[in-house]
């Protein structure tokens, strides 16, 4: 129960990553406020799966890319749990297309949801770290920004700001005990949106693993193990960072 007595906003917390990583805060006696923007049925769900595990949790829908929306989520998460510890900025929009046949909205798109949804996350919730002295934010960067893959340019070249920016706001709120740290997850067994190929896009490419030091794809889970450390005690020395979940796949 290394997080008794925190509390957790975790973005995109619907399903896969997100959702573990928000059973995983839970399972260390942490409670939590469980965002998406658009399934309230999944966010429930997640919800009475925390609560399972003896956790408070609290379900909101927000919309990253709109500010007053995530000021409102922020606002009602403390008034109904009373602070934000921990936030996890995992919320993510992707567009692989080539470059040449990338649409400027896509671009926009994926920049407002990744950059400025964790822009506009972050300033709601560390006035209130700052207030108790102490935070952890774990935002996602991902394998393209560092190894580079045809396709991704878009959201490789968001991937790689979020690196640059949790240096930079690692260094400004350290001296109030807050850490700012991002997780590089590789490939993982995810479901996607139907757009995004329909199901899981993994599956439909077995050479996919070949990348990979270990022969095969990552689980949520795995990538969630590495959210939860960030955020406990543990890993207080530990900021400005960030760190590769990809079996090997970058080095």
């Amino acid at each position: 129960m290394r997080l008794k007595g925190k509390i957790a906003l975790v973005t995109g917390a619907g399903r896969n990553i997100g959702r573990a990583i928000a059973l995983g805060i839970a399972a260390q006696g942490g409670d939590v406020i469980v965002n998406t923007r658009r399934s309230r049925e999944n966010i429930e769900a997640v919800a009475r799966e925390a609560e399972a595990l003896g956790a408070r949790a609290v379900p909101i829908l927000a919309d990253m890319e709109d500010e007053k929306s995530v000021r409102q989520m922020v606002h009602q998460g403390i008034e109904k749990l009373g602070k934000i510890d921990i936030l996890v900025n995992n919320a993510v929009q992707r567009s692989d297309k080539a470059f040449l046949n990338l649409p400027f909205d896509d671009w926009k798109k994926t920049i407002n949801m990744n950059l400025n949804g964790m822009f506009h996350c972050i300033q709601a919730v560390l006035p209130n770290m700052i207030e108790h002295k102490w935070g952890r934010i774990i935002n996602f960067s991902g394998i393209a920004a560092s190894a580079g893959f045809g396709g991704k340019t878009a959201i490789g070249t968001v991937k790689g700001g979020i690196i640059g920016f949790t240096k930079c706001l690692a260094r400004e709120v350290g001296p109030y005990g807050i850490t700012v740290n991002s997780v590089s997850p590789g490939d993982v067994d995810v479901i996607r949106d139907p757009g995004y190929g329909g199901g899981n896009p993994w599956r439909n490419y077995p050479k996919t693993v070949e990348l990979t030091a270990l022969g095969r794809i990552g689980r949520s889970e795995e990538v969630a193990s590495m959210c939860v450390y960030l955020c406990t005690p543990e890993a207080g020395y530990i900021t400005g960072q960030n760190l590769h979940v990809n079996g090997g796949a970058y080095m």
